[in-house]
């Protein structure tokens, strides 16, 4: 893969009013409950979310998932099936729009290995229930079949 080009925000924020952002998201399973980040920033800010992010041009889906586990979980994973991928478009109160394609995956942490967050999320929690979560990841955990394919 040739070596990431970083866009200027300015030009990245007018990329995104344009155009969809591909991404990646993972449901961190360990085989009865899945691991959820607090995000702090938007979209989805303050609201409990599956970790993921964006495909870098170059970067294959899975390859994104181990890149942005590593930043965002600081440790690698190893992954499992693909779910499938939604359209995750979120309107934000200011009336722009976030569309981010995303494909998600189910993933397991590396044996031994302890979540050391980075700075777009507050804290981590198991969850097995994922009654009071959004109701888009909410009909991903469903999809998923994972949790009993509880709503």
């Amino acid at each position: 893969m040739e070596p990431v080009k970083w866009i200027d925000p300015k030009l990245y924020a007018t990329i995104k009013y344009l155009m969809p952002i591909p991404c990646i998201d993972m449901l961190v399973y360990d085989g009865v409950r899945i691991l959820l980040v607090k995000r702090v920033n938007e979209p989805a800010k303050g609201l409990w979310w599956s970790p993921g992010g964006r495909v870098l041009k170059g970067e294959t889906l899975v390859e994104a998932v181990h890149r942005k586990a590593i930043q965002e979980l600081g440790t690698d994973v190893c992954v499992g099936r693909q779910v499938r991928t939604y359209d995750f478009i979120w309107r934000r109160i200011d009336g722009t729009v976030d569309h981010t394609p995303t494909t998600y995956y189910v993933v397991e942490l590396l044996r031994g290995c302890t979540v050391i967050l980075d700075t777009q999320h507050s804290e981590f929690k198991w969850f097995d229930d994922p009654h009071d979560l959004h109701p888009f990841l909410r009909t991903v955990i469903y999809d998923s079949g994972l949790l009993g394919g509880r709503l």
